[in-house]
C-alpha cells in the first residue's frame, strides 16, 4: 500500500470538501416538495415531523464537520513533512557514514592490488581478468592490519575524549567503557569516528547511544556469574532446570540489585553469600506469590490451609515443642535425631514446612513411579493441574498414604492405599471414586471419628475443585 502526501493530493481532499460545502441543503420539507402531501398520513403515523428539526441539525453538523475535516488535513501533511525533513536528515548522516565505510573499503582494495605494481613498471600488459587479481602477500597482511589497528586506535582515542569531555576523569573507568564497546558494539566506534568528521549533532546522539549501552550492561558479567552462584544453589535443592531458569529471569527481572549484591558477598563471605540467597528466594515467592521447593507451593495454600490448620506452640516469638513432644512449627513431625530444644524462628519453621511438603511431593511421585511400572498405568506428574497436585500433596501431608487398608484391594494385588487410588482417580478424572475415599479417611489411627478430620477433607476436596485455599466450615459447597 502506498500512502501519498503530495501537493496534489491534499488539494484533491479540499476539493472534495468544497463540492460537499457547495451543493444547497435546504430543509427536509423543502426536499419532500409535493410528495409530502402524498404520504402525509404516514408522515403522522410514524412521527417524523419529531425527527425533521434532527435532519436539519444532521445538515448543518456535516458543514461544521467539513470545517473540521480541513484542519485536520493540514496538521496531518504538516506532520508528514516534519518527519519527512527529519528522515531526510538521518539519511543524509548514514549517507555520510556510509562514504566513510567505502573510503575504507577503497584503502583496503588498493593495498590488496599493489603487488600488480610490479607488472605495471616492469612492462607487462595486465588483462581484464588481472585488474581483480588480488595477490595475497604476508607484506599486504600486515599492512591491512596496520590500517585496521590504526583505524581502531584513532576511534578509541576519540571515545576517550568524548568521555573526559563528559566528566569520566578515572582513565580506569574510561579503558572499561572503550573496552566493552569495542567487544560488543564495535559499529558504535566507527560511525562516532565517520560523523565527527562531519556532524557534530549525530557524534554527539551516537555517543549517547553509547553511554545507554554502557549504563544497561555494565553490570552483566557480575550478573551473569550471581546467575550461575544462584542456578547451583536451586540445583542442590533439588529444583529441575526449567525452573531454575523461572527464578533467574524473575530474580534479574525485577531484583536485579540483590544479584549484584549475590556477587559482592561471594567475593569474601559464604555466609553472607546464604543470607542474600535466602533474600532472593523470599523476593521470588513475594514476587510470584509461591514459595518454592521441589515445586511451586501457592502462597495462598500456605497461608491459608497449612498455616491456619496446623496448631503450634510459641514462646517468645519461636516455635516450641508442642503435642507432647511430638511436632513443631507448622505440623512438622519429629523425626528420629532431629533435636529442636532451643526452638525455631519464622523464618526456619516455614524452610521446615517446605522441606515437609517437598517430602510429600516426593511421595506422589513415587507412587506414580508404582502405578506406571507395576500397575500398567501410563501417569504423568506434568498433565495434572496446579489444583490436583495441590490436592494431592496435602492429602499427603495430612495422611501419608493413607490410614485407611483395604484388604481386599491388597489381596487382589491392586493398589489398596488412599493416595495411590486417589492419583489414579484424578488422572482418570473420576470424581465419585474421589469422594468415596475421602469419606473413608476421617477417623484417627485409633479409629475414632473426628469432624474436624472431616472437615479438613472438605478443604482438600475444595482445592482439587476450585483452588479453593480457604480454611472454613463450609459443610455445604460440593457434593458432602
Amino acid at each position: 500500500m502506498v500512502r501519498e502526501f503530495s501537493e496534489e493530493k491534499k488539494e484533491e481532499l479540499y476539493r472534495i470538501l468544497t463540492s460537499l460545502d457547495d451543493r444547497p441543503c435546504g430543509s427536509f420539507l423543502e426536499w419532500c416538495g409535493s410528495r409530502r402531501y402524498e404520504f402525509g398520513d404516514w408522515m403522522d403515523r410514524l412521527s417524523i415531523p419529531s425527527y425533521m428539526g434532527k435532519i436539519d441539525q444532521f445538515e448543518t453538523r456535516i458543514t461544521d464537520m467539513n470545517a473540521s475535516i480541513r484542519s485536520q488535513i493540514d496538521t496531518v501533511f504538516s506532520n508528514v513533512y516534519a518527519i519527512d525533513r527529519k528522515y531526510g536528515e538521518i539519511f543524509q548522516n548514514y549517507a555520510e557514514i556510509v562514504k566513510g565505510q567505502k573510503q575504507l573499503v577503497d584503502d583496503m582494495r588498493e593495498i590488496l592490488r599493489s603487488g600488480n605494481d610490479s607488472r605495471e613498471k616492469e612492462g607487462t600488459e595486465e588483462s581484464t581478468e588481472d585488474k581483480y587479481l588480488f595477490v595475497i602477500t604476508d607484506e599486504k597482511i600486515d599492512r591491512y592490519i596496520a590500517v585496521l589497528e590504526k583505524k581502531k586506535a584513532e576511534e578509541d582515542e576519540l571515545l576517550d575524549k568524548y568521555l573526559q569531555a563528559n566528566g569520566y576523569a578515572n582513565s580506569v573507568e574510561r579503558q572499561r567503557i572503550i573496552n566493552m564497546i569495542r567487544e560488543n558494539r564495535p559499529e558504535l566506534l566507527t560511525n562516532l569516528y565517520l560523523t565527527n568528521l562531519n556532524s557534530s549533532s549525530t557524534s554527539n546522539s551516537i555517543f549517547q547511544q553509547i553511554m545507554l549501552y554502557y549504563k544497561e550492561h555494565k553490570n552483566d558479567k557480575k550478573l551473569e556469574m550471581a546467575e550461575e552462584i544462584l542456578r547451583n544453589y536451586l540445583g542442590e535443592r533439588g529444583i529441575d532446570p526449567k525452573k531454575q531458569q523461572e527464578i533467574v529471569d524473575v530474580i534479574r527481572t525485577n531484583n536485579s540489585d540483590i544479584l549484584l549484591n549475590l556477587y559482592i558477598t561471594s567475593c569474601y563471605s559464604s555466609a553472607d553469600m546464604e543470607a542474600v540467597l535466602r533474600v532472593i528466594m523470599k523476593k521470588y515467592e513475594q514476587s510470584n506469590q509461591y514459595y518454592t521447593g521441589k515445586y511451586s507451593y501457592p502462597a495462598a495454600y500456605v497461608d491459608g490451609i497449612l498455616k491456619v490448620y496446623e496448631t503450634h506452640a510459641m514462646i517468645d516469638g519461636r516455635f516450641v515443642l508442642d503435642n507432647d513432644g511430638r511436632t513443631i512449627g507448622y505440623g512438622h513431625d519429629l523425626a528420629v535425631g532431629e533435636d529442636f530444644s532451643k526452638g525455631l524462628s519464622e523464618e526456619e519453621a516455614m524452610a521446615l514446612a517446605i522441606a515437609d511438603l517437598d517430602a510429600k511431593y516426593d511421595l506422589v511421585l513415587y507412587y506414580i513411579n508404582i502405578l506406571n511400572e507395576s500397575y500398567d498405568k501410563d501417569i504423568q506428574i506434568e498433565n495434572f493441574s496446579e489444583n490436583e497436585i495441590m490436592f494431592l500433596i496435602d492429602f499427603a501431608y495430612n495422611r501419608g498414604s493413607g490410614l485407611v487398608v483395604r484388604e481386599d484391594l491388597k489381596n487382589a494385588g491392586e493398589p489398596y492405599n488412599s493416595l495411590p487410588i486417589l492419583i489414579v482417580a484424578v488422572s482418570e478424572e473420576d470424581d465419585e471414586k474421589i469422594v468415596s475415599i475421602l469419606k473413608e479417611e476421617v477417623n484417627n489411627q485409633d479409629g475414632k471419628h473426628y469432624n474436624g478430620l472431616e472437615r479438613r477433607r472438605m478443604d482438600e476436596y475444595e482445592i482439587l475443585k476450585y483452588g479453593d485455599y480457604e480454611y472454613d466450615d463450609d459443610l455445604e459447597r460440593g457434593v458432602w
